[in-house]
């Protein structure tokens, strides 16, 4: 048996280096200590990179990372540890969180795009609540549907407005009762 790696995934395109410099997404980073990134290759062709970066221009630290590449060399998993904080960042076909309790988001601006739909659901309540305002805006017909709706204005009127005709269905309308 050879101690040589199985696989050798491709990282020219991306990363390149010297003993003393790296090229990593087009930009100059030096290596802490003249020292390459430490790497451990697994089985399935991915790679595992720890290093710490210095920018060559600013001459100051970008930090430690921790990165997972998949056999095609595309970045799975990146986990930088910067003066900020850590910014982690992965890619995956799905992801997938299991909390027997709680999963709490705590941040200054929230955002979602789904190419698709979002989907919601809940066994119990949904709660949606604001300090400020709450817009909903679709680009075609919007629909909500419930056993019992109620629409209150706690302070204020409530306006409904149409660019065409406003039509209210129902068994009995009962309006000022």
């Amino acid at each position: 048996m050879s101690d040589t790696p199985m696989h050798d995934p491709p990282r020219a395109a991306r990363f390149t280096r010297s003993a003393e410099t790296a090229v990593f997404r087009g930009r100059g980073v030096q290596i802490v200590e003249g020292r390459p990134p430490e790497e451990i290759s697994f089985p399935s062709g991915r790679v595992l990179t720890v290093s710490s970066e210095v920018d060559e221009e600013a001459g100051q630290s970008e930090g430690e990372s921790i990165t997972v590449r998949s056999p095609t060399g595309e970045v799975e998993l990146s986990i930088r540890f910067t003066a900020e904080g850590p910014k982690l960042r992965f890619q995956a076909a799905e992801l997938e969180l299991d909390a027997t309790d709680t999963v709490r988001v705590r941040c200054e601006e929230y955002a979602v795009h789904a190419r698709r739909r979002i989907l919601l659901r809940s066994e119990g309540d949904v709660r949606t609540e604001a300090e400020d305002e709450v817009v909903s805006v679709a680009g075609g017909d919007a629909v909500h549907q419930a056993r019992t709706t109620t629409i209150r204005s706690t302070r204020g009127d409530v306006f409904i407005e149409a660019n065409d005709d406003a039509r209210i269905h129902g068994e009995r309308v009962k309006l000022n009762c």
